[in-house]
């Protein structure tokens, strides 16, 4: 009897935790005055406006529940420097890895954890991947090997 009691109490316990974490709010969903701006389209959207455009493709693929994507997104992505240097060189996609169609996207490009960054060409062949926090640096890092 105890055993089934602490067993009901366990399961509760994940349940609501998943529940909380399913319910943050999207970090993406909201924009900042600057920093890297990320375009709110789809994948093959975006693949067609670097075509037109003549940039590459960024693509941060992440999920609302991730701290390091959320550190990510106030602090390094939000940066003035790190902003102009990615838009000037390249479409901006966050896809949320977590969700469909961007689950779908994660598992083809070999997602394991979040964040996880691409560089890619306009076609949407994978130049660059790298996973996990990057600081401003680290970005501007990124940036500098494709421009």
């Amino acid at each position: 009897m105890k055993s089934s009691s602490i067993y009901i109490g366990l399961s509760l316990l994940l349940v609501g935790y998943f529940a909380y974490t399913r319910l943050q709010p999207d970090p993406y969903k909201s924009h900042s005055e600057t920093g890297v701006q990320f375009i709110e389209t789809s994948f093959d959207e975006a693949k067609q406006l670097a075509t037109k455009e003549n940039k590459l493709l960024f693509v941060e693929v992440y999920a609302p529940w991730c701290g390091s994507c959320k550190k990510m997104k106030k602090t390094s992505l939000s940066d003035s420097e790190v902003g102009q240097r990615f838009d000037e060189n390249f479409v901006s996609i966050a896809i949320n890895g977590d969700a469909s169609p961007g689950d779908e996207l994660a598992a083809q490009w070999g997602v394991q954890g979040y964040p996880t960054l691409f560089v890619m060409d306009h076609s949407g062949t994978v130049l660059a991947k790298q996973s996990g926090y990057h600081d401003k640096e680290a970005l501007m890092s990124l940036a500098n090997q494709w421009h």
